[in-house]
Formats: structure tokens, sequence, C-alpha cells
């Protein structure tokens, strides 16, 4: 390294970032949406990059190379796939000599390159990041025995790499419990300018059955308002979808109906939002559960709205219709549509356990919505508990007793969030959302406070911790971690994974509730 590279701060004026990604645009998910900002994030403070990944027919991104290799499409959802690591990667990152290689969520592909990586290039140093809670899935999706296999080769794989980066403080904690070493946070932020009270579009509100704001109530979010995005007047939601009854699910005996004193205790209708991918793993049994079990005055004066796809939408639907529940369901959705759908909802509701984050969550508070939640890893991190919104506390009914800071590791969830002990856990959060629904200034208070959090997570402060370790790495003295050369290893980790990703895809993708 010439000292012409170096900053009067001690810094490489120019770090030269490989990217090894197990997928990437035009799919939009949230890890694609988070590295796609790193890259717009390296190429405003003059870093270079090169990509490696699926072939997407995507050749270049803010400018630089995306690398494309070959991939067999999973099944049942060939916007994913298996890929495979190709001599002309190695070739591309040789000539590119980076100067820090980063592997974002390494299961298959980066079970590949990272060996490869660091055969060929082993003075280059690696970081990692974790995004996806893969091994928690699997018994979700009825493969518990998989899981400790899973976690397994997660951890092999991590641990390959000097600094593990990962999104939240309880998933930080998770991941030390499961052995993973050297790892730091890498949180995420939000673009106020797009989700902000000021998208809220009246006519979206009026599809499904609300009235406008009182004058009398405006200036109640007045402080949260500036000015907006141009929202597009034409907003409509998609046709309704053909339903028909759902099979073998208990009936539960609903709790007397509240007592309404005044008409006016809930104007209009209270909006409950739903924004992420519509699928079981997301623990939507719960919210459909709780949303059934509130007292029928209180639902007739709300709508539960989904935002997104997924395998589960279709008995969702049938599942909203069979129960007589006032449900829209308007697919998916990004940009300032998106930010009119979240401004125009009153609540959130978000019943996942299974987060490293929740980027959707904090979306929603950005734009000034109460958030109703568990108090589980990601969402626990972003929702302060009668402060931005409402968290559900799960005990462990089998021994430990958890304090109110708590959170319980994701065991306790999977064994709580189903059977009876789910029955259990809708009748409270049936609870908060109708403290939310029937009380209009609660939700106008926790939303302003909400903003104002959301405000101060900034994607430049988050993307620049990144770059530091980037930095920090490149500039160190020190040579890179050993290579952990073991006979099979490499053949071995890429079976498992194999195994992993093949029985994931059957359960995940075919959609089949748990």
């Amino acid at each position: 390294m010439s000292k012409s590279e170096l900053s009067c701060e001690g810094k490489k004026e120019r770090l030269r970032v490989a990217l090894v990604t197990e997928n990437f645009l035009p799919k939009i998910d949230g890890v694609t949406r988070t590295l796609a900002l790193l890259l717009d994030h390296l190429r405003s403070i003059g870093h270079q990059a090169i990509i490696c990944g699926p072939d997407t027919g995507i050749t270049e991104y803010a400018g630089f190379p995306v690398i494309g290799t070959f991939g067999i499409p999973l099944i049942n959802y060939p916007g994913l796939k298996l890929n495979f690591a190709r001599p002309r990667l190695i070739r591309a990152l040789l000539e590119f000599q980076p100067d820090v290689i980063h592997f974002a969520d390494p299961i298959w592909f980066g079970a590949q390159m990272l060996p490869l990586v660091q055969r060929y290039l082993p003075g280059v140093p690696c970081v990692s990041s974790y995004h996806t809670n893969i091994p928690t899935y699997l018994s979700l999706f009825g493969l518990p025995f998989l899981e400790p296999v899973a976690w397994a080769l997660t951890r092999a794989l991590h641990r390959r790499c000097q600094i593990v980066y990962c999104p939240s403080k309880s998933t930080k904690r998770m991941l030390e419990g499961k052995g993973f070493e050297n790892v730091r946070i890498w949180s995420r932020g939000v673009d106020t300018d797009l989700f902000t009270p000021a998208a809220r579009d009246d006519n979206l509100r009026a599809t499904w059955g609300c009235t406008p704001k009182p004058a009398s109530l405006a200036a109640e979010v007045a402080d949260l308002i500036s000015t907006g995005p141009n929202l597009p007047l034409d907003f409509s939601p998609p046709p309704p979808y053909a339903c028909s009854d759902v099979q073998g699910l208990p009936e539960l005996t609903l709790p007397p109906p509240a007592t309404i004193t005044s008409e006016t205790q809930i104007e209009s209708k209270a909006i409950v939002l739903y924004v992420g991918r519509l699928s079981w793993e997301k623990n939507l049994h719960l919210l459909i559960e709780a949303y059934r079990l509130l007292p029928a005055p209180v639902r007739a004066k709300s709508k539960l709205v989904f935002v997104g796809d997924g395998p589960a939408r279709a008995e969702l639907t049938r599942m909203c219709a069979r129960f007589g529940l006032d449900a829209a369901f308007m697919g998916h959705h990004q940009g300032t549509r998106l930010a009119a759908l979240f401004a125009s909802a009153s609540v959130f509701a978000f019943p996942s356990y299974t987060e490293t984050f929740g980027q959707v969550v904090l979306e929603a508070l950005a734009s000034g919505l109460p958030v109703v939640g568990l108090r589980a890893p990601g969402t626990a991190d972003l929702v302060e508990d009668g402060y931005t919104g409402l968290l559900l506390s799960v005990r462990d009914s089998m021994s430990t007793v958890f304090g109110e800071a708590e959170i319980p590791g994701l065991g306790v969830f999977r064994r709580e969030m189903s059977g009876e002990n789910l029955r259990r856990y809708a009748v409270g959060y049936a609870a908060l959302l109708e403290s939310l629904i029937c009380d209009r200034a609660l939700r106008t208070a926790m939303g302003q406070r909400a903003r104002v959090k959301a405000a101060k997570m900034r994607w430049w402060d988050a993307m620049d911790v990144v770059v530091k370790g980037y930095e920090e790495l490149s500039l160190s003295s020190s040579p890179a971690l050993p290579v952990q050369r073991r006979t099979g290893w490499t053949f071995c980790s890429l079976l498992v994974s194999a195994s992993i990703v093949v029985l994931t895809t059957m359960h995940v993708y075919w959609g089949t509730p748990q």
C-alpha cells in the first residue's frame, strides 16, 4: 500500500471491496435492498467494488461490475437459485485485487467461494454479514433435526471471517450464544423523506371504507408532516379474491363484547396493517386468531390490511373469508406506493419472532405508526414498549420466567406459539390491538414518538459502520486468519448446504401451514 493511498486521518482513500452474495437485484427483499444501499454508499464516498453473485441479467450496479454465475432455480420459486462457483469468478477477483471481501449470508454459494477465496487470495481479509435465521426456519418447517446441523455449518462459515456483522443487539446475543466470534452490529436506517405521515392517501383510505380525518383532529399530527411526495391519485387495490372454506381449524370461544360508550370513541375505521412476506414462519396465525378474538364492536370499526405476497396468501384469504374478517390483500408494493400504505394505516401489527432486524417495523415507525408486536429479537430492538408501541411478552411455560427487559430464545417462541399456547397468546395480542384501535389519542401520541425515534436511524450512519470495518482490516498489519483446511470440509459443507436448501425450499415455497 503506497502512502498516496492513505488520507491524513490514516484511512485508505480508495478501498477495493468484493461482495459475494447468494442473491441480488432485481430480486427485492431485505438483504438485496441493504446490499444495494451499501454499494450506493461505497460509490458516493469514492470506493471501488465488484459483485459476485447469481446471473440475473444485471451486468453492473452503481457503476460496479456484477459477475454472474450459473444457478439452478429452486422448486416452485425460480426467483432464487442454487448458484455455483466458477473459475471466472476467481479470475475476476484476482484481477480486481480487493482489499477486503464481504460474504453476505453465506450458506450455499458462500460455502463454495470461501475456501476458494482463502486459497487463491490468502492475504485478503474477509468479513461476513448475517441476515437470515435459516437454521430457525428449518424447525418451523418441520425439520428440527436439521437445525443443529445448519447452525454448525453457518458458524463454520462465519468463523472463517475476521468480522461478522449482524443487524441488532438481540441477534448479536443469539449468535454469540451459538459460538459465533468477532460479532459486531451493522444496524439499518430508513428514508424519512419517503416514509412519512405526509404520504397518507385519503383516496386509498376511502377504498378501505374509511372516512376523511375530521378537521378538529388534523392538528394532532401537524408537527409530523411537512411536505411529502406527490402520490398518484389513481391508487387502487387489486381485484377481490375468490375464497372458500378452510376445514380443520378449531373454533375459539370469543370473549364477551366490549362496551363502547360513545360512537366518537372510534371515528372512522382503524386500519391494522401488516407488511411483509405472507408465509407461516411470520407467525401470521397469531394475528388472525387475535383479530377474530376482538369484540364485535371493535372489529366493526377496524380493518385488517395485508401488504406483501407469499405462499400463505391464498390460505390467509380463505381463513379471513371463513371467519368473516374484514381484510384486504394489497399485494406487493414498494417506493411511494408502499409509503402511502404505511401512512394511511392506523396501527402496524407485526407478530413475527424470527427477524434479525425487521426493516418494515422501522418503516412503520417512520410513518408515524405505533407497532403491536412481540418482545422478540429484532422487534424489541426497535419498539419501546408503552412508548412507541405495545409488545406482548412471551413466557416459557416449561421452565424460565423472563424479566420485563429480557428476550427469550427462539426455541421458546417456537414452543409457545403453537397449539393451546397460541390461543392464550392470541388473547393477549388481541387486547393490545384493541387498546390502540379504541384510543385514537394514544395512537397519535405513540406515532409522534415513533417518528422522532426513527428519524435518528440514518442509512449513512449504518453503512459507514461497515466501511470503517473494511478500513480497519485493510490497514491492519496483522495477517489474515489462517485458512482452516480440513480433509473433506468443503465437500461436506456443500453436501449439507444442498440438503438444507433443497429441503427448506420444499417446505417453505410449497406454503404448507405448520
